[in-house]
Parts: structure tokens; sequence; C-alpha cells
């Protein structure tokens, strides 16, 4: 278990830079402990953000943003030997600007070789899908309904400047998302 925990933690912290953590280090840490239904070796993950500062446990020393990047390199590290279809809701959850570039990037790096499912309220993920799908709920006479509608051309432009401005897609906007999607095709 040792040393497929090194094994493991070398993998992650190859995934961190690319995630925008780049003085991050992950580490596991195991002990023995006394035997019982799980076992005998006490498992804690942990992880330094910052190049001086302590080890610590991973829910202790992480914001949301950095949580949600550190299980994103985990789930990479952990699938990364066989073709299953992986599915990420909200990884980009705490998380804006370059950062959610980045997440976007290695989401679209991830596609090139599986099918990547990604739930997204982030302009920044959600321009460099190749296939994007509009989900919305709708409620009649107290019955709820989820309507699933593929967006292409100029209504993905729309959808990307609606994320970016909101209620009102404003020319700006719009000018926005046509500049985010550009630069993600040159990617």
């Amino acid at each position: 278990r040792k040393e497929n925990a090194r094994t493991l933690d070398n993998k992650i912290n190859i995934e961190l830079p690319d995630l925008k953590l780049e003085n991050a280090e992950f580490q596991t840490s195991i002990s023995e402990s006394e035997y019982n239904q799980l076992g005998k070796d006490n498992v804690i993950f942990k992880i330094r953000t910052n190049p001086k500062s302590k080890m610590g446990d991973i829910k202790e020393i992480s914001s949301g943003g950095e949580l949600c990047r550190i299980a994103l390199a985990i789930k990479v590290t952990a699938e990364k030997a066989n073709s299953s279809t992986m599915v990420f809701d909200e990884v980009d959850s705490g998380i804006g600007g370059a950062v959610s570039s980045a997440v976007g990037e290695r989401l679209k790096k991830l596609g090139e070789k599986r099918q990547v499912l990604v739930v997204t309220h982030s302009p920044q993920v959600a321009s460099q899908g190749s296939n994007h799908f509009l989900v919305r709920k709708k409620v009649s006479q107290g019955n709820t309904n989820i309507e699933v509608i593929k967006i292409e051309g100029e209504n993905k432009i729309n959808e990307i400047a609606r994320m970016l401005s909101g209620k009102h897609i404003t020319p700006e906007a719009i000018l926005a998302a046509k500049k985010l999607m550009e630069s993600n095709l040159q990617t």
C-alpha cells in the first residue's frame, strides 16, 4: 500500500500545475491503527498548497476551489488507465478567470481520448467543450420536467454570452463569448 501511495502521489503531483496549483504538493499518509472491519491502515490524504506551509489534511487546508481541482487531479489519475466515460458535476465550483480556463483546458485535453461530460456554470469551461447541451428545468401543472437541448453556432455563442452577462445578453458579452471560443479553437 505504501509503495502504491507514493506512485499515486507522484501522478497527482504531476497533474496539479496544469490546474493552477503549481506550488501544491499532495501526499498520502498511511499509519497503522488497531485492526477493525475497515482494516488496519489509517489513510489520510494531505496537501500543502504553498511552498513553506505545513502538510495538512485536504479538508482542513484546501479552499472550495482548490478542493475541486485536487478532486479533478485525483479522478484524472485514477481513471487514466481505462477508457470510461468521465462525468464532472461543477468541478469548477469556487473558481473563476484564469483558473477556470485552466480547468477547462484540462477537461478538453481529457476529452481527446475519452468521453467527458461536464456540468458547469463557468463560461471559461463551457467555451472549451466540443458539444454543448442546455439543461433546463420546467415546472408545469406541478410537474417538473427536464429539457435537454443541443446548442450550436449562434445559439452556443449566445449561451456563453448569457453565462457571462446574466439575464440580459449585452453586445459586449457576445463579443467576449466569441473571443473565448476563438481562443479555445487555437489551443
